[in-house]
């Protein structure tokens, strides 16, 4: 537990319980959210991804939990002769597939008339300048004929979507340490979802100097006709020189990928300290993907009226007893049919 957040932080044993609860229960289900960070905090330019999680916090299940699967689709159009050309790819020789091109080509043969007619309409409008109806095939042979040609719509796969998860809490601090755990919370949830502002490492320094000296080696070695020689391409580094020089942008001048999150649902068992099964005790609902933080809402009046208490004497105490949190996560990966199967 060292290194993490819980709340509600008391697991009520069953039995005789000194707490007077009414309901004691064994075990309490968590969210747990665990931090990943990607990049080395100590150089953030180097893609040294150690993936070991810097913090967990654990919050109760909420009241509404739901997971949402989507699958984009795209209605298209087909027609007459885009349905023979899908009909004849699947041919298993080249032969049949040039026969039922021919073919099926020639069902498109009154599509292909209406269409001219329409076109011509269209022109002697534009030519006229008169005004005049804008009909394409289809309406002209519901004018003429009474019916329309066959769209042959299809719905064209595209892609996955991905899921998203929202969770909303209500926290409300009961004594000293629940309000210090919350405003922990909080702070758990703002700091690990924004980036941080990064200078030049140490490294670029260097190379930036070397480049710079080569520049200026370059200047002084001229050839015959007092040409100078081709600088390589970066070299001319003036501009770079004062820019990793300039107070207030060289040490702000990268912003740094925010940490990810691993998201699982844990159950905390036994005593009121409550100890994590040597199996992790993973609950099956169902399981999540890497995450991005894309929101982080904290209301400090969940109940439409502000109220406050006295602060305490530690600095992390909440002043508002109550506190509503909303998160809304990404998944950075898609989930296929293999993942569902594995409980995704």
């Amino acid at each position: 537990m060292a290194g993490s957040l819980r709340y509600p932080n008391k697991v009520f044993s069953g039995g005789g319980d000194s707490t007077g609860a009414d309901f004691p229960a064994g075990a309490v289900d968590y969210v747990c959210f665990k931090v990943i960070s990607t990049y080395n905090s100590q150089d953030p330019s180097q893609s040294g991804q150690t993936q070991q999680p810097v913090d967990t916090c654990y919050l109760y299940i909420p009241s509404s939990l739901q997971v949402n699967y989507s699958a984009s689709y795209n209605s298209v159009p087909l027609g007459a002769a885009g349905r023979a050309a899908a009909e004849a790819l699947k041919s298993s020789s080249s032969l049949d597939l040039a026969s039922a091109i021919q073919g099926y080509a020639q069902s498109a043969g009154p599509e292909f008339a209406f269409s001219t007619v329409a076109t011509g309409l269209a022109g002697i409008k534009d030519l006229t300048g008169t005004a005049g109806a804008n009909l394409n095939a289809s309406q002209l042979s519901a004018l003429a004929q009474g019916k329309i040609f066959n769209p042959y719509m299809e719905q064209i796969f595209e892609a996955p979507g991905f899921r998203d998860h929202n969770f909303s809490f209500k926290l409300i601090a009961r004594d000293k340490k629940e309000a210090t755990d919350i405003y922990n919370i909080i702070r758990f949830f703002k700091i690990n979802m924004l980036p941080n502002l990064s200078g030049y490492t140490a490294a670029e320094q260097k190379s930036a100097q070397q480049t710079q000296a080569e520049a200026q080696d370059q200047a002084k070695n001229k050839d015959s006709s007092g040409a100078a020689k081709p600088a390589a391409a970066g070299t001319n580094n003036t501009f770079a020189d004062t820019l990793m020089n300039t107070p207030g942008v060289s040490e702000n001048r990268w912003l740094t990928v925010p940490n990810k999150f691993d998201i699982s649902f844990q159950r905390f068992v036994g005593a009121v300290e409550g100890a994590i099964s040597s199996n992790n005790n993973q609950l099956s609902l169902y399981k999540f993907k890497r995450c991005v933080l894309k929101s982080c809402q904290v209301n400090y009046t969940p109940d439409g009226q502000y109220t406050a208490f006295a602060p305490g004497k530690g600095i992390n105490d909440m002043v508002v007893p109550a506190v509503q949190i909303d998160l809304s996560f990404s998944e950075t990966e898609i989930i296929t049919s293999a993942d569902a199967a594995k409980g995704f």
